[in-house]
């Protein structure tokens, strides 16, 4: 038993790592605050990336440990970073698309490339770009973001906690347990929906993903209790997710490519052929998961 474990509670172990993600969050939007003041803002899309990740990581210890929080407090910052989250995800979203269907362009043959998808790709990315950028200064100026912000600091310096963030910090085990069991669950129910052909299997598959991040995220808050053990199964969440998040992002690819293939007058016959070959890569997948649950 490590020192950690014996002499800490829930709360020691916990409040570290929300410090952590708090402190992400704040000096990641002090600098994106005055980025977007600029006429031109250059947005860091690693910076976007990071907060949204902290956003996400937050989100999930309040819903794997909800007990340990005082309800009210937790519920509104886990809606609120929630909502932030999906602003800097407008940004992120665009740039992930840019760089797929790109890299599947650069990939085709060529007499499949009629006129300038690439110039098509880049004005449609560009235009929506600017309307996720707007929308995020917008976010920044309201009262929910000013509200947010004041919840990460005092989080940051000490969560709402309730009772059970007295328990001894071994109890974190039974934490990761229960997310692991759940993530398991939602897998089973993704692939039984897959093999029924059922409509609503995407969205099956996308909600085991959200389990697998609140498993991850929870094994890394237990890294100081669990150790090596916890450490394996960050690295094995990360590779699920890794394959979960490609066919999300595959079946978002695939929604930009219908969009782009149905403006009136312009290159809808190689966005269809890539539009295709989006729907060959996420049945693949479907198989990878499935392997995986067996």
């Amino acid at each position: 038993m490590s020192k950690i474990e014996s002499e800490s509670t829930l709360a020691d172990v916990l409040g570290r790592y929300i410090a952590v993600q708090c402190e992400v969050v704040l000096s990641i939007n002090a600098e994106l605050e005055k980025v977007l003041e600029s006429a031109a803002p250059q947005i860091d899309d690693d910076q976007v990336h990071d907060a949204r990740v902290a956003c996400r990581r937050l989100r999930s210890v309040t819903r794997v440990f909800a007990d340990v929080f005082s309800v009210p407090e937790a519920g509104r910052l886990s809606d609120d970073a929630r909502w932030y989250g999906l602003a800097l995800g407008g940004i992120r979203d665009l740039d992930v698309l840019a760089a797929r269907i790109g890299a599947a362009l650069d990939e085709l043959d060529e007499d499949l490339v009629l006129h300038d998808p690439r110039a098509e790709l880049a004005q449609q990315i560009d235009y929506r770009r600017q309307i996720a950028i707007a929308g995020l200064r917008d976010a920044t100026h309201s009262e929910r973001y000013a509200d947010l912000t004041a919840q990460l600091h005092g989080w940051k310096s000490r969560p709402p906690w309730a009772p059970p963030a007295d328990k001894p910090a071994a109890k974190i085990k039974k934490y990761v347990r229960k997310a692991d069991h759940t993530l398991a669950k939602r897998l089973r129910r993704a692939m039984a929906a897959v093999a029924a052909h059922d409509e609503e299997a995407d969205e099956l598959i996308h909600s085991a993903r959200k389990a697998g991040k609140r498993h991850r995220y929870a094994a890394e808050a237990a890294v100081p209790v669990l150790g090596q053990a916890a450490d394996k199964v960050v690295a094995d969440r990360k590779d699920l997710q890794d394959l979960l998040g490609d066919y999300q992002d595959s079946r978002l690819a695939s929604v930009f490519l219908r969009d782009l293939g149905g403006i009136p007058g312009r290159n809808g016959f190689t966005f269809g052929v890539l539009y295709a070959a989006e729907a060959d890569h996420r049945r693949r997948l479907r198989k990878l998961v499935a392997k995986r649950i067996k």
